[in-house]
């Protein structure tokens, strides 16, 4: 019995092996079978969909077939397993169609009406949604491009502050360019509409920037005088008698070649003329601002406008020390102060830095006097007449290296080892490099000739003037030169681009372009300007371009990053807040404008009594507080590196 029943469970266990064997083999056969079935079927009905008018419909698929119609589909797929040749292929084809056919018209159809019908019914309900998406995006762009009414400067009611950092007869773009731009829009507008805020300093400042003797101003009134005079000789009359000239304190501060107001200015404009605030440079007058209002909760609308490259002369600066890590932390915290205090930035050209890409654009918003544009009607005329230019080439500017100098001997020096010789040119200007200047020219032998600071109007004798500059952030001396209609040869540069647009500005990248370009500039005539290019570089152009700027639209207030902004605003503020802060300003190199909180309490005398240094207010205290405030103005430097770095890696994430 046992050896029975172990002969069994043996014949059992064979048996069983021998079952799934075969039933493994046939469910393989049966996945082959299955795949090769829904292979030709997915086949039949591409080929068929393919040629069939249906296709239009896109995602149409034909409806479940039944009856006769289910036979003929069956019997195309059996064709199709066998040998694919196009003739049963397309007998196929035409079974499927048949199919198709048969079952419409057991329910009373004819395929060409119901795919004419569907056709047409998916037509005007596709063209009643592309109706409806085009409405709405007129609607949602009309929307979105509106402007917004407070950012429209152009309005005559619009009561306009212009503050900038240096007045005349300090000769650089931040005293010529706010002046005229306050005298165009004070035009057309009433008496007084237009303010212009601008740095008082005292005797040893103005010794320090030396103003020439006969133009030292003992008080704000003589200053104002001069003002409206330099207005008056520039043709104007009417607007320096219209515009309003109001003076803040302002300390020169010689290690940075930089005018910074004194205390919180905010307080010397009444709230009720705080409207728009075009702010010239404002990353500039709020690095070292005391603690007060914020601009832009001030004014109902503040526009900044970027004048100088600040990072690339940080990371220029080798006298001072830090040059290595200054460009950075310059670029971070000109993105605080454009975040927490600006609505609109407009930067000059693409060479500077990003601030706040939510709100800042691009745009030239600089002109040049009538002077100069009068000028070159007369080049002109002396051209027509044959009598032509004088002198050949020159160049102007403050005698700093940063200024081109030493672009520009190596050029020379490099056309004269290629040629054999080089063009002279004449160097007008002054500054604190102009020893170093000198020698250099003279140890590669060039042959330049040296002359002091003039008024670029005065040098109409001359057809070329070169510029190899890249640190500008647009050169006025450029557009005044144009203007006057001479030949330019500059490098080709994104702070130049604007200038491309003349015919007789000639960029260059190299060496031999910078040859051919002046060759052709001492050969040939300049082409006259036309009426539009005239206009072009006229400052009635560069004030209807800063009104276009300056506005904000639906869209772009939408976009913007006020969170960004707050946050900037309540750390800057606390960053300079008192005792701590003063004490932040001059580990931050402010030196005589490191003391905003004092002189702020002194001259309103109603801050709060933590503001002043222990000492006194001019003095710098002691003792525990005094060390505590110093520890703590040391970790505030670090916060505010990290919080600048914060802002800038904040804005590359989105």
């Amino acid at each position: 019995m046992r050896e029975a029943a172990a002969g069994g469970g043996e014949r059992l266990g064979d048996l069983r092996t021998l079952t799934a064997e075969r039933l493994n083999a046939l469910t393989a056969e049966g996945k082959v079978r299955f795949a090769n079935f829904t292979a030709s079927s997915t086949e039949l009905l591409g080929n068929f969909t393919a040629l069939s008018p249906l296709k239009q419909l896109g995602g149409f698929a034909p409806p479940a077939l039944g009856g006769s119609g289910r036979r003929a589909v069956d019997l195309a797929v059996a064709r199709l397993k066998m040998p694919q040749i196009p003739s049963r292929l397309r007998r196929a084809r035409v079974g499927l169609q048949t199919a198709l056919d048969e079952m419409l018209d057991d329910i009373g159809l004819d395929s060409e009406d119901l795919l004419s019908t569907v056709l047409e019914r998916v037509r005007a309900l596709q063209a009643a949604q592309d109706a409806r998406d085009r409405e709405s995006e007129l609607t949602m762009t009309a929307e979105e491009s509106r402007v917004l009414p407070v950012t429209d400067i152009a309005p005559p009611h619009r009561r306009i502050w212009i503050v900038t950092t240096a007045a005349l007869p300090w000769m650089t773009g931040t005293s010529v360019n706010p002046l005229l731009r306050a005298a165009y829009l004070a035009r057309g507008r009433a008496a007084g509409m237009v303010s212009l805020m601008v740095p008082f300093i005292d005797a040893d400042d103005q010794e320090l920037l030396k103003f020439p003797a006969d133009r030292r101003f003992a008080t704000k009134e003589e200053q104002t005088e001069y003002l409206r005079n330099w207005l008056r000789d520039a043709n104007m009359a009417a607007e320096a008698d219209a515009l309003h000239i109001v003076w803040y304190e302002g300390r020169y501060l010689e290690k940075m070649g930089c005018i910074f107001p004194m205390g919180d200015i905010t307080r010397l404009i009444p709230d009720e003329e705080a409207d728009v605030c075009i702010m010239e440079e404002p990353e500039h007058i709020n690095w070292y601002r005391a603690t007060g209002t914020n601009w832009s909760k001030k004014f109902k609308h503040v526009v900044g406008v970027i004048h100088t490259n600040y990072v690339y002369y940080a990371a220029q600066d080798r006298v001072n020390w830090g040059a290595n890590i200054k460009g950075p932390w310059v670029r971070g915290f000109n993105k605080l102060m454009a975040r927490a205090y600006c609505d609109k930035i407009i930067k000059l050209s693409a060479t500077l830095q990003k601030f706040a890409e939510d709100k800042e654009t691009v745009c030239n918003v600089h002109g040049v006097r009538e002077r100069f544009l009068q000028v070159g009607d007369a080049a002109a005329d002396d051209i027509k007449s044959g009598k032509g230019f004088e002198a050949g080439g020159y160049m102007l500017g403050k005698m700093l290296w940063e200024k081109g100098y030493d672009r520009l001997w190596e050029l020379m020096h490099a056309s004269s080892e290629r040629l054999g010789s080089c063009f002279p040119v004449d160097v007008y200007g002054t500054g604190p490099e102009l020893d170093q200047i000198r020698e250099r020219a003279e140890a590669l032998k060039l042959q330049v000739t040296f002359h002091p600071a003039t008024d670029h109007a005065t040098l109409s004798q001359y057809r070329l003037f070169v510029n190899p500059s890249v640190s500008e952030v647009l050169c006025t001396t450029i557009a005044e030169a144009l203007a006057m209609g001479k030949w330019v040869v500059c490098a080709r540069h994104s702070s130049n681009e604007f200038f491309y647009q003349f015919p007789n500005c000639l960029p260059f990248d190299g060496e031999k372009e910078f040859s051919a370009n002046v060759y052709r500039a001492l050969t040939k005539d300049p082409a006259p300007l036309t009426p539009e290019q005239r206009r072009t570089l006229s400052w009635t152009a560069a004030t209807e371009r800063l009104i276009d700027a300056a506005k904000v639209t639906v869209g772009e207030s939408k976009a913007r990053r006020r969170e960004l902004d707050e946050v900037a605003w309540v750390f800057h503020q606390n960053l300079g807040e008192g005792r701590r802060g003063d004490t932040v300003r001059k580990i931050l190199q402010a030196g005589v404008v490191s003391e905003q909180n004092a002189y702020t309490a002194a001259a309103f005398g109603d801050m709060d009594t933590k503001a002043l240094p222990s000492g006194g207010s001019g003095g710098g205290g002691g003792g525990a507080d005094a060390a505590s405030d110093d520890a703590e103005a040391a970790g505030a430097v670090v916060a505010a590196a990290a919080a600048a770095a914060a802002v800038g890696e904040t804005e590359r994430r989105q």
